[in-house]
């Protein structure tokens, strides 16, 4: 469970970084 919560932690910061970051987006999809 604490796996998934680091998880969800991670991704709201890699979604803030890839807001600035279309190409991180399209990477952050292809490649979870």
């Amino acid at each position: 469970m604490s796996n998934l919560l680091y998880a969800l932690k991670a991704a709201r910061k890699d979604v803030q970084r890839i807001m600035k970051d279309p190409l991180g987006l399209a990477l952050w999809i292809v490649m979870p």
